[in-house]
């Protein structure tokens, strides 16, 4: 495989969703360690806020290096400048989760009769449990909510195309965000700064 078949639109965003798998995973044992230990709103607010991070900075690494890959491409013109290459891996990735809230719908439509697939929905998107559960209490039928709530849990979706768009296009910059977290966090080289101290002195 070539390397511009490797970064290939859609190839990049088979990468991502499987990749998105592996972050809900993770998600998952975040939540079910730790989730239980209060139901405080604070709490839940941080444990989906620590989901959220974890799943983002997992999906977020094909995009970049992806738009990474681009950069150098276009700049010795093997390729054309496509700046929304990004947000296009984001919207494919997005698709099956995009099919998710049909559960959501069927439940609201008692399709089923009273089978409410509500938990089935949580279950395939645990890094969003929390937030789902402010806009659809666990304790309440789906039936029984609004459909703006449904509309807004679907929304919550585009947390994909705005994280491939982001890294995409920091990628292209070649800015890496955890590079610059690691340099600016070691400690200065004693050595230069004895050097310093001596100069000072001089």
């Amino acid at each position: 495989m070539n390397k511009k078949n490797k970064y290939a639109t859609w190839r990049v965003a088979l990468q991502t969703f499987g990749t998105s798998i592996v972050a809900i995973i993770f998600s998952s044992l975040l939540t079910l360690s730790l989730g239980g230990v209060s139901d405080n709103f604070f709490w839940t607010a941080l444990m989906q806020l620590l989901s959220l991070l974890i799943y983002v900075s997992i999906i977020y690494s094909p995009s970049w290096y992806c738009g990474d890959h681009d950069s150098n491409s276009v700049h010795f013109g093997r390729m054309q400048e496509d700046l929304n290459k990004g947000i296009k891996i984001g919207l494919l990735t997005m698709i099956p989760y995009m099919l998710t809230p049909v559960l959501l719908v069927l439940s609201k439509l008692q399709a089923f009769g009273i089978v409410d697939l509500g938990f089935v929905y949580r279950i395939l998107n645990m890094h969003l449990l929390y937030a789902i559960n402010w806009l659809i209490p666990p304790e309440k039928l789906v039936a029984e909510v609004s459909w703006l709530a449904i509309i807004g849990v679907w929304l919550y979706h585009l947390i994909i195309p705005v994280t491939c768009a982001v890294a995409y296009r920091l990628g292209y910059m070649h800015v890496s965000i955890s590079e610059r977290l690691i340099f600016k966090n070691l400690p200065k080289n004693p050595k230069s700064s004895g050097k310093k101290n001596q100069k000072k002195r001089g």
